[in-house]
């Protein structure tokens, strides 16, 4: 079994380097990327899962272009032998400026993010980042959305080393499956400058629930970088604090080689206590039902501390981070290590769970595993 799987991967992949070389060559394409992963834990569960990216742009002309990325996706599962292929439209959408780019309209299907934050995301109104998982998100989970975005940019600050604009999203989680059902919309202003960078949110959501969030990036003199997201969602919790959420960090970079950082996590209305975490964890129908609601933090207090360390003389980065939850006194542990060269790219990486039974990490300890590395391989065609 295992000798014919080999031989069918070594004709899938020779299949995918010759066919992607070949339309690259032709220039139907501008850019791909594929990646081979293979997964191990301690409860002996593998996985083999490989995707590759295609990437091309059509310029309309000087100001307006048409952008397309689709993915495909395979991945085999040791334990029971399944196969499971996949292909999806990740980005495809209509970029214009106006008015001497004044004016900027962006619509179709986009990955749109607003990152202030290295650990934990409060202002993901639209593409979940993150994960415990793959923090970084390297296997291109993070999902997509479909609507339209309209902003406004001051031009009168051009060359100045300073921008402002403001915008106005309105988007859906995969309009063909769920139609314009779940609405997401967005009012942002942002302001940015050299030392500084700024945004004031104001968002709906389909749940009907609003409110407003701050996010800012400041330098500190040469060496530090303060940031700050504070979010306020109106919402039929009676305590103000459950309504609260918000992540104060702190980064220290000398060279632009080291780098490290700490920061503080509050996510209001979230579980307190492990006495609480308790009665959660009995109404769970399945294990992969615990797993889906743990892939996201869950309580209320948590503090971080990363690293990131590129080496000077050969293209590595090696990033160490810990989470601990304040509230249960349950870690989390995560390492990478990325190794370039010419197009190829290694990562190896793992994350490693520790705490009591009824604790958050804990309990993923019991039910999903203690640890679990992975080994990425992927190449980069342009």
């Amino acid at each position: 079994m295992k000798n014919n799987l080999n031989k069918t991967l070594k004709l899938v992949i020779s299949f995918v380097f010759a066919f992607v070389s070949a339309i690259l060559n032709a220039q139907m394409i501008d850019e791909a990327y594929m990646f081979a992963k293979i997964s191990h834990d301690d409860k002996n569960n593998k996985e083999l899962q490989g995707k590759i990216s295609v990437k091309k742009t059509f310029d309309i002309d000087d100001d307006s272009l048409i952008f397309l990325n689709a993915i495909g996706d395979i991945s085999y599962n040791y334990d029971t032998s399944k196969t499971h292929i996949d292909g999806d439209i990740r980005e495809l959408y209509y970029n214009a400026y106006y008015l001497k780019e004044l004016f900027n309209l962006k619509i179709g299907r986009s990955i749109k993010k607003f990152d202030y934050t290295k650990t934990y995301s409060i202002v993901d109104f639209f593409s979940k980042s993150n994960s415990i998982d793959d923090i970084n998100d390297k296997e291109l989970k993070t999902k997509p959305m479909d609507g339209v975005s309209f902003t406004l940019n001051d031009i009168t600050l051009e060359n100045s080393g300073k921008s402002q604009s403001i915008s106005f999203h309105a988007y859906v989680q995969n309009l063909s499956k769920a139609g314009i059902n779940n609405q997401k919309f967005v009012l942002e202003a942002t302001q940015s400058q050299d030392n500084h960078y700024q945004s004031i949110f104001l968002f709906i959501n389909y749940a009907k629930n609003g409110g407003i969030a701050l996010a800012s990036s400041r330098n500190i003199g040469d060496s530090f970088i303060f940031k700050s997201t504070i979010k306020y969602t109106h919402t039929n919790k009676t305590k103000f604090f459950d309504k609260i959420d918000s992540v104060l960090g702190l980064e220290y970079s000398p060279t632009s080689q080291f780098l490290m950082g700490a920061e503080h996590i509050y996510l209001g209305g979230r579980i307190h206590n492990t006495k609480d975490r308790a009665k959660i964890n009995k109404n769970f129908k399945s294990k992969d039902e615990a797993v889906r609601f743990y892939n996201d933090l869950t309580s209320d207090n948590y503090i971080s501390l990363y690293t990131n360390y590129k080496f000077r003389d050969i293209d590595i980065d090696f990033v160490l981070s810990w989470l601990k939850n304040l509230g249960d006194s349950s870690d989390r542990y995560s390492v990478s290590l990325d190794y370039k060269i010419n197009s190829w790219e290694l990562s190896l990486y793992g994350n490693v769970f520790d705490g009591d039974k009824n604790s958050e990490f804990g309990y993923l300890q019991d039910n999903a595993y203690s640890y679990k590395t992975s080994f990425l391989v992927s190449y980069l065609f342009n």
